[in-house]
């Protein structure tokens, strides 16, 4: 009964160390994740910046005309 007992209790120590194991891989791959969210957040955000960039490029020709025909009473 003894070995029965060494048996079980070798297979338990195994299956801690398994689950232990999974358990840091489980919190490495969180961290990993994280981090990528993060980093997609910062190129969502850069990506908006120069899209605000480009809209207001093209918009200044058009109001330096707007103000430029002002200037010339052609509103």
């Amino acid at each position: 009964m003894s070995l029965k007992l060494s048996s079980v209790d070798r297979e338990l120590e195994a299956k801690a160390k398994e689950v232990a194991k999974l358990q840091a891989e489980r919190q490495k791959k969180k961290l990993q994740r994280d981090e990528l969210e993060r980093i997609v957040r910062l190129k969502q955000a850069e990506a908006d910046m120069l899209q605000l960039k480009v809209s207001a490029t093209k918009w200044r020709p058009r109001d330096r005309e707007v103000a430029k025909d002002g200037e010339n009473g052609q509103l």
